[in-house]
């Protein structure tokens, strides 16, 4: 028998899923759409190159669409933007004009005017708009946010973060990174500066530095077709940042692809009470470590959050269970649209040799519940955001 105190709690209907953009990328996203997320249907894919898209089409057999023809479907309920960020604009535009909910791979736009267009469009049309990184739903971040509300640092007084990687390779492989927004400041910082919104609040002011070193390269790899062949770097190749939070906390950025070739991921939180390092903002998981007064080496804070391994497509879920259940969605273009005004304004703060004052804000983001690791018993992440029922 029932309580009259018990809430009756049916499952939401599924969202029906269409990817554009087949690219390295979108094979984990569908592999994880369509494994671990209930709440996601993905029904169809489409590709500028339409064999591309029959070809992941047959891999997880879905369907094999034209982008016309795709954004023209009438099931589909959320469109998945996977494609390089010089295409986001206008594949976005059209998805929100055609009716769809839109969850696209970082960032929004390439300047900030056509962002601030695709919100206001979402907004008009009452469509959710949302963007990767979803790293921060991971269970690194979610376990450096607890430390951080809990005060295990104190008052956070200064943030740094950095990456070094070698441009030269993986301009061979990713040509987008050599061009505009694909830059390294935009391609990366984005998980740094959205790990630190999403624990600290929205920024108040931007400075730095950026520059393009060697902006005529030549392919260098014999086994690609372009081999020998000169191109031009229109991306900034070196980024570097200061930030200044509204909580008071500064932070520094240095983010440099014209180095050696492996990743080396920097993320530090200094308070006055404690020091906490994060492995890696682009990866789910990873180490937490925390060092505090009294102590004469940092410990591994063992995460209770769940989603620790590469989960990429996490954040289309919790869009969906946020449409469904009528809340705000955790990685929304407010939030999108804040962290790609910081990064472009570091960017217009060196061209001008002056600050650059944030016109907007980032909404407060509430942390996942805790409970949901991956075990021998559990390996549910999806469970995390029925938190509105």
């Amino acid at each position: 028998m029932t309580s009259t105190n018990e809430k009756s709690v049916s499952r939401p209907e599924r969202m029906n899923v269409g990817v554009i953009g087949v690219g390295m990328i979108a094979d984990t996203f569908i592999r994880n759409m369509t494994e671990r997320f209930s709440i996601l249907n993905v029904s169809a894919c489409a590709s500028r190159r339409f064999e591309r898209a029959q070809e992941t089409a047959e891999r997880y057999g879905i369907e094999a669409k034209t982008i016309d023809e795709l954004l023209a479907d009438p099931g589909i309920d959320i469109i998945v933007n996977l494609t390089p960020p010089e295409a986001h604009y206008s594949i976005i535009r059209r998805a929100l004009e055609s009716g769809k909910h839109v969850y696209t791979e970082k960032v929004l736009a390439g300047t900030l005017d056509e962002a601030r267009e695709l919100v206001r469009l979402a907004d008009a049309s009452s469509l959710e708009l949302c963007s990767s990184p979803d790293t921060f739903l991971g269970s690194a971040i979610q376990n450096a946010r607890q430390l951080v509300d809990r005060g295990m640092l104190g008052t956070v007084t200064s943030v740094h973060s950095s990456l070094t990687r070698n441009f030269r390779a993986i301009g061979e492989l990713l040509p987008f990174v050599t061009q505009g927004v694909g830059g390294i400041g935009i391609d990366v910082a984005v998980y740094h500066l959205t790990a630190l919104v999403y624990m600290l609040g929205p920024i108040r002011s931007v400075f730095g530095y950026s520059r393009t070193n060697e902006p005529k390269r030549r392919h260098f790899m014999p086994a690609l077709p372009h081999f020998g062949e000169e191109y031009e770097v229109t991306a900034k190749t070196v980024t570097a940042g200061v930030v200044e939070f509204e909580c008071g906390t500064l932070g520094t950025m240095l983010f440099n692809s014209d180095s050696l070739v492996h990743q080396r991921p920097r993320f530090e939180m200094m308070g006055t009470s404690g020091i906490l390092t994060l492995a890696n903002p682009d990866d789910f998981g990873g180490d937490v470590t925390l060092q505090r007064e009294g102590q004469t080496t940092p410990i591994v804070v063992p995460s209770t959050f769940g989603m620790s391994a590469d989960t990429r497509g996490a954040g289309v879920a919790e869009m969906a269970w946020a449409i469904r259940t009528g809340r705000q969605p955790r990685a929304n273009k407010e939030l999108a649209f804040h962290v790609l005004e910081a990064l472009l304004g570091i960017d217009q703060a060196a061209a001008a040799n002056q600050p650059y004052t944030m016109t907007s804000t980032a909404p407060v983001i509430a942390p996942l519940p805790e409970g949901h690791v991956t075990g021998l018993w559990v390996d549910d992440p999806e469970s995390a955001f029925v938190d509105a029922l």
